[in-house]
């Protein structure tokens, strides 16, 4: 012997009223505001590094300049005419930048 068993059709007509959750939420918000003034604030003492007063700019440019007459000019020197030595004063100039870079920050660990 089989039962029938009706089914029904899910409807969506629940309603929810969001209102108390709203309440519970401002509530909340108010406390934390309230409670955040009370507590005092930490911070940390941190010593910030010191410049030297000689020492040349973080960021440091090179300049590479063609003019019309293709005359070459890299940095403070001129008229560095021929490309062969281009390669071999550019990177003097780099190396000689990089001799006179200083990094200031933290020590790594």
């Amino acid at each position: 012997m089989l039962m029938k068993f009706k089914t029904r059709l899910k409807s969506s007509n629940a309603l929810i009223d969001l209102t108390p959750l709203v309440d519970v939420i401002f509530l909340m918000l108010i406390f934390f505001i309230v409670t955040s003034d009370i507590l005092p604030l930490k911070s940390l003492n941190i010593e910030n590094p010191q410049l030297k007063k000689d020492s040349t700019p973080l960021t440091t440019q090179l300049l590479l300049v063609m003019d019309a007459q293709q005359v070459i000019y890299l940095g403070s020197k001129k008229s560095i005419v021929d490309f062969s030595s281009l390669q071999s004063d550019l990177e003097n100039e780099i190396q000689n930048l990089k001799n006179k870079m200083e990094v200031f920050g933290p020590p790594l660990f």
